[in-house]
């Protein structure tokens, strides 16, 4: 079973890293097309040289958090995840709903039931 960490808006580069080295699959709140793309990078290099079938994997989501659209980054550690995209995404709607309803201010982990 999976476990998605979804993260606040206030999460910085270096608990973003924590939860993805812990847990494979994280949400990131708030963050834009740019802003995702460039944390993506910053990620990466945080991560170091890794082989090519086991990198950082970022899509964005749009979806509503409190009534509004917003992006949100789903980010797939390989091998932990194995990425396939429509079930991910999926559940990471499936964690952003739950951590949404849980008002959960720091980190909030979604296990699947």
């Amino acid at each position: 079973m999976p476990v998605v960490a979804v993260l606040n808006d206030e999460s910085d580069q270096g608990e973003i890293l924590g939860a993805l080295k812990a847990y494979g699959l994280v949400l990131a709140n708030y963050y834009t097309r740019p802003g995702a793309s460039d944390l993506t990078k910053e990620l990466r290099a945080a991560l170091g040289n890794r082989s090519a079938e086991h990198q950082l994997i970022c899509h964005n989501l749009p979806l509503a958090i409190e009534g509004d659209p917003s992006w949100t980054s789903v980010l797939v550690l390989p091998p932990r995840h194995h990425f396939q995209y429509r079930e991910t995404m999926a559940l990471a709607a499936r964690a952003l709903s739950a951590a949404d309803e849980s008002n959960e201010k720091g980190m909030f982990l979604y296990h699947e039931p």
